[in-house]
């Protein structure tokens, strides 16, 4: 259903405007239809936008219900993605150890479906949750692991999103400026973002162990 599609688009993009409005209306139409699948994955989307717009609770209450709902009709195409955005209402919220384990079982699905269109980004949200933490040297080596995993797929958002986080969290180290920049346009912009910009934030970080710098 190309709502559904559309709605995806809207998610990855990070548009929780649109994100909303698509799911609502796919969320209707599936409804109206008597299309499971489809309803599932616009509650899930509905979710996702009510906690980018502020309503935590409700929209984590929604990611579970429809997360539950679309494991329920057997399917397992995108299950990652859906799962993922669990885990980020989660990490909003503060729950870290639930965001954590939502991660784990996301992965887990990734390894048994070999579905790793998300596998970079998903170890990168991992470490920002290890980070929280406390745990730097388990964030660095994942955030360096999904910038391998980004590289080998040629998944350059991904390869942004991974390098600006190692970048965040290793700044003032010369010789990893060194080797930032010699990543040429890629390098640059996750350079810019470690400096301070916002645009690819998926979830709020806190400060690593002995730093006031927050990771992208």
């Amino acid at each position: 259903m190309s709502l559904a599609y559309c709605a995806r688009l809207h998610s990855l993009k990070g548009d929780d405007a649109a994100l909303g409005e698509r799911a609502d209306e796919l969320v209707a139409v599936a409804t109206e239809q008597g299309f499971l699948l489809f309803r599932a994955v616009g509650a899930i989307y509905r979710g996702c936008a009510k906690v980018k717009n502020g309503d935590v609770a409700e929209g984590t209450s929604l990611l579970r219900s429809g997360s539950a709902a679309y494991r329920a009709t057997g399917a397992e195409n995108w299950m990652p993605h859906y799962t993922a955005l669990l885990a980020d209402a989660y990490a909003i919220a503060g729950q870290v150890e639930e965001s954590l384990a939502v991660l784990d079982d996301t992965l887990e699905i990734v390894a048994r479906t070999g579905e790793r269109l998300l596998d970079a980004e998903l170890n990168r949200r991992k470490g920002q949750l290890l980070l929280r933490r406390g745990h730097a040297e388990a964030a660095e080596e994942l955030y360096r692991q999904a910038l391998r995993m980004a590289q080998e797929q040629e998944a350059k958002l991904w390869e942004l999103r991974a390098a600006a986080s190692l970048a965040r969290l290793r700044l003032s180290d010369r010789r990893f400026r060194r080797w930032l920049h010699a990543l040429g346009g890629q390098g640059a912009k996750a350079m810019s973002i470690a400096a301070g910009q916002r645009s690819f934030v998926i979830a709020p970080s806190a400060p690593s162990a002995g730093s006031s710098t927050r990771d992208q």
